[in-house]
């Protein structure tokens, strides 16, 4: 009778166990157990983490054990992941501006000229652009000099004759010199067209940027929380490298970022948020360092014998 493919492959399995037994002198079953060692490690692939680091001890030890460089694409998937939804509310949010709000805006511009870094424009000044729906005032252009500042005024843009006031917060403003720009015109035509343009690549072109910017945000976070994680390597007695406490604290970082997402999502704003989200990292840091001490590896090779 003719051998089955399966009955090929036990003998050869069986021939070669016994060839490296004879020549290390070691069990037959030490190969079995490398093996179901291999199946381990192939168990858990690059998207685990996103939900296993909420939870898994085996997890947190495969990643102490076996992730090297892998850790840092993880990380640049679950960012580009998690943006993906932000950016799908930027999408919708400036969408909803341009077409609602933004129109009653813009037909309030005037022409604006500017000619060798100074402002000129088609109407008599101080000019004040207004919010269509509440009436607030948003926008003045005064070229004469009468106003210089936002100082007492509602406005969140001030263009003046050489320079563009914005305010920035409810203390602060930034100042931009027009003395660079040579020759440029804005008119309502011109403002509809750029918002069109923006409305629809707002969201390709920042999806790049923001994930680039979290991304080494991230990494320098995971580095400083690496560092942190050697204090708990010497009260666990954990003998992990820095490169390992990197790759731990990167998926100790996951539930945050998981956590962040959901939050954003539903907008449910949580006072003291980056606060709880150090301690809730340091909370899984430590156990991701615990679980990989040298007791808690032999406890789990215990049950697993």
């Amino acid at each position: 009778m003719r051998a089955s493919n399966g009955d090929f492959a036990f003998g050869c399995f069986f021939i070669v166990n016994q060839l490296f037994a004879c020549y290390y002198r070691l069990d037959p079953q030490l190969l079995v157990l490398c093996i179901e060692r291999r199946e381990i490690i192939k168990r858990y692939t690059i998207l685990h983490p996103i939900f296993m680091s909420f939870y898994s001890k085996s997890l947190y030890q495969h990643v102490g054990r076996n992730w090297k460089g892998t850790s840092f694409i993880y990380l640049l998937l679950l960012l580009a992941l998690s943006w993906i939804f932000g950016i799908i509310q930027v999408h919708y949010g400036a969408s909803d501006f341009i077409t609602n709000t933004a129109p009653g805006i813009v037909e309030q511009v005037p022409r604006i000229s500017i000619s060798d870094g100074e402002v000129s424009i088609d109407a008599s000044e101080p000019y004040f652009i207004t919010d269509p729906e509440s009436g607030d005032l948003l926008i003045i252009i005064d070229t004469t000099g009468q106003i210089t500042s936002l100082y007492d005024n509602e406005a969140k843009l001030l263009l003046t004759k050489t320079k563009v006031i914005v305010e920035n917060g409810p203390a602060e403003t930034r100042m931009y010199d027009l003395s660079e720009i040579g020759e440029f015109y804005i008119d309502q035509r011109r403002a509809n067209s750029f918002l069109e343009v923006l409305k629809d690549w707002l969201a390709i072109v920042l999806y790049p940027f923001a994930v680039l910017l979290s991304f080494i945000y991230r990494i320098i976070q995971a580095l400083i929380y690496a560092a942190i994680g050697t204090v708990f390597a010497k009260k666990y007695n954990a003998s992990l490298n820095y490169q390992a406490l990197i790759s731990l604290a990167i998926i100790s970082i996951t539930p945050v970022i998981v956590l962040d997402t959901i939050l954003s999502l539903l907008i449910v704003p949580i006072p003291f948020w980056p606060v709880l989200c150090f301690f809730i990292s340091m909370g899984f840091l430590s156990f991701a360092v615990k679980v990989n001490s040298e007791e808690a590896i032999e406890e789990h090779s215990g049950a697993g014998s």
